[in-house]
């Protein structure tokens, strides 16, 4: 049942394909973020030879996902904190995987491995490739009976078959190793989704005043109050400069701004908001500071593409932003959830054009030499080869009996 009381219809399976290649299902429960984050993988790994369905919800990056030629399959899935989204996406999810029986389910996002890991034991898939992005506000905000159960039902899920868990960060990958969730041989680092460098040029910074840009969702766990404080601080010492919030609401988030919140902050006349964009490289290309202090991230794809593009960072010295920092080379880290340390270094940086244009081209270099897609490509397919290589002979085998 839809939330307008309609019921709504089952999602039809995927079509059986009729490539060669190991079958995969790649589950990703939020088709935007597939679209940002995991749409060059889908394409290589079909460039590869893999029978690929990709599993996301029908959201409004659906339509553009199926003219790309990608198998696809509806699930119900998604980011809605519902108990109905989580059963009824599961129930999608163990249909499609007890039907197609694939050689890998890759599972990205805590959703997905939690459960989509519960869809695929029970539809009996031994090989799992469960991506932890980040651990997500239930981990960060919730309290120590929730993080307590969240970890032991990882646990469970990384206990059944061949699980190979990718995390995008050290020291999210220490948690779950010294929690005794899993073996160290069945984790590794590959860190985010990589950055397309001919997508994000490095480019010279805009005239006018300078512009501070955050990108992100409008939730307090990404620092968006701490970073509109800081503002209006450097503001009240005549540090002029503009705030461009790119990014929406996301009212199913406990921690998200109200829109009345939201509006007022929006009152003061140096801060715009563009709502979500999709055009990132036209909005770096008009600020000259990027910023972001989260709570905690995976791997901020945000900060990684602002240094492409040549702008310094400002972030918080936590899992997922610091690795995209080299401290006073490429920019600063500052205390989580401490306005007044921020604006001091958003002031450093807004003061200095020569100090922004430094620190600006050691980001793209860092980026080019450790967070390229190319090489995030190839780390990925390396597990993908891994985990199905017994299907992979099987597939060779078969076509030699045929010719």
């Amino acid at each position: 049942m839809r939330d307008d009381g309609t019921l709504e219809a089952r999602p039809k399976l995927a079509m059986v394909s009729t490539k060669s290649g190991p079958h995969v299902v790649l589950v990703v429960p939020d088709d935007r973020y597939f679209w940002t984050h995991r749409l060059a993988l889908a394409r290589r790994l079909e460039e590869e030879g893999y029978d690929l369905t990709v599993a996301v919800p029908d959201g409004e990056y659906f339509e553009r996902i199926q003219k790309t030629g990608l198998t696809l399959q509806r699930i119900r899935l998604s980011r809605k904190r519902s108990a109905w989204t989580l059963v009824s996406g599961t129930w999608d999810l163990w249909r499609l995987l007890r039907r197609r029986k694939p050689d890998l389910v890759h599972l990205v996002s805590m959703r997905a491995v939690l459960f989509g890991g519960l869809a695929a034991r029970l539809a009996g898939v031994e090989a799992k490739l469960c991506l932890l992005g980040g651990l997500g506000s239930s981990f960060i905000s919730g309290g120590p009976i929730l993080r307590r159960f969240l970890l032991r039902a990882y646990r469970w899920v990384f206990g059944h078959g061949r699980t190979q868990v990718v995390f995008q960060n050290q020291t999210d990958r220490a948690l779950f190793l010294q929690a005794g969730l899993l073996a160290p041989e069945q984790s590794c680092l590959i860190p985010g989704s990589g950055v397309d460098l001919n997508q994000f040029p490095e480019q010279p910074e805009p005239e006018g005043e300078p512009v501070v840009l955050f990108a992100g969702r409008l939730i307090r766990d990404k620092g968006v109050v701490d970073l509109l404080q800081a503002s209006q601080r450097l503001h009240r010492r005549n540090c002029r400069h503009q705030l461009h919030l790119a990014g929406s609401l996301d009212p199913g988030n406990p921690s998200s701004l109200s829109a009345a919140e939201l509006q007022a902050w929006l009152d003061r006349p140096w801060v715009r908001h563009f709502g979500w964009v999709e055009n990132v490289p036209e909005r770096l290309a008009a600020c000259h500071v990027a910023c972001l202090p989260s709570y905690r991230e995976g791997l901020s794809l945000f900060l990684l593409e602002a240094a492409a593009a040549g702008r310094p960072l400002v972030t918080t010295d936590v899992a997922g932003c610091r690795e995209t920092v080299l401290e006073g080379e490429s920019g600063f880290l500052v205390p989580v959830g401490d306005p007044e340390a921020l604006a001091e270094a958003l002031e450093r940086l807004l003061l200095d054009p020569s100090l922004r244009r430094r620190l600006g081209s050691k980001g793209r270099a860092l980026v080019a030499g450790r967070f390229s897609q190319s090489k995030v490509l190839e780390e990925t397919l390396s597990l993908y080869r891994q985990l199905c290589a017994a299907a992979w002979l099987d597939c060779r085998e078969l076509v030699e009996s045929r010719g």
